[in-house]
């Protein structure tokens, strides 16, 4: 009768212990796979946050490539004035005036 009190008692325990130790295991591993979600989440997030950033930079050079050109033509233009400006009106007459400028 000892025995089976003995072996029935030990079983008990061990039955017990057993279920403890898969709580804990169970709770492990939700804490461990939340970990990993949030990791890869934020993984992913980094990524998008990079591409964007690559697209806004493209952005960004082609804005600055069409205001370069702007630049440029509007120099162009200033350069023809200043030569326009630099003509020398004093002494010349009408007629002389209009063939360097151009009729209206």
């Amino acid at each position: 009768m000892r025995i089976f009190l003995f072996l029935t008692l030990s079983l008990l325990v061990w039955g017990c212990s057993t279920v403890e130790v898969t709580k804990e295991v169970i709770k492990v591993t939700n804490t461990v796979t939340d970990k990993v979600k949030e990791t890869v989440s934020q993984k992913e997030e980094s990524k998008e946050s990079v591409v964007q950033e690559i697209i806004e930079e493209k952005e960004i050079e082609e804005e600055i490539e069409i205001i370069e050109e702007k630049q440029e033509l509007e120099k162009n233009i200033i350069e023809n004035q200043q030569k326009l400006a630099d003509i020398n009106f004093i002494g010349k007459s009408e007629n002389i005036v209009f063939e360097l400028l151009g009729k209206a």
